[in-house]
């Protein structure tokens, strides 16, 4: 049995180095390329992904603003009919109607042989009315608007209009009157 030892120092020592063998190389690009392939079509099929949901997320974003349009405008629209029912409801408070007293307080001031067909009220002022009707003669409706005036339930009362009418199977021309007023009751 031998031994050789070599006892020179580690710089003049002999290195070798085997050389790769060519199929290593070969397989090492193979396998760069079929990887840098597979990740460059990965890449692609996610960026294709992103484009897609970017786009659908894009659409729904918009969707979702014109939806919060629509239903900001609602809520203005809404707010604003809240806003004038609560005034309409104020101003119906501060000017309650006692309709019994308006009716007994007509019904004092009407003359006979006059009849009232219509009873309107101003959508700006509640107590603010139209009174149409008929009478037989012209001082009946003037009797009738005196007797508004002289009564401390209405004021500004006006003769609007008044005609003399011949009525179908009727002798005697009547009159037809319209009246406005205030209520004060």
């Amino acid at each position: 049995m031998r031994l050789n030892l070599d006892l020179q120092p580690f710089e003049r020592k002999k290195v070798s180095y085997y050389a790769p063998s060519p199929f290593i190389f070969l397989f090492l690009l193979l396998f760069t390329v079929v990887h840098y392939s597979f990740q460059t079509y990965k890449a692609g099929n996610s960026y294709n992904l992103a484009s897609k949901s970017l786009s659908n997320f894009t659409k729904e974003y918009q969707s979702l603003i014109s939806q919060k349009n629509i239903l900001q405008a609602k809520k203005n629209s809404v707010t604003k009919l809240i806003r004038e029912t609560n005034s309409l409801k104020h101003r119906l408070s501060l000017q309650k109607l006692s309709w019994y007293t308006l009716f007994i307080q007509l019904e004092k001031t009407l003359p006979n042989n006059t009849s009232l067909d219509s009873l309107s009220f101003s959508k700006e002022n509640i107590r603010a009315f139209t009174v149409t009707g008929k009478a037989a003669k012209l001082e009946d409706i003037i009797k009738f608007t005196e007797n508004l005036l002289t009564n401390k339930y209405f004021e500004d009362v006006v003769i609007v209009n008044s005609k003399q009418f011949k009525p179908e199977n009727y002798n005697k021309n009547i009159y037809s009157f319209e009246i406005t007023c205030k209520f004060l009751g």
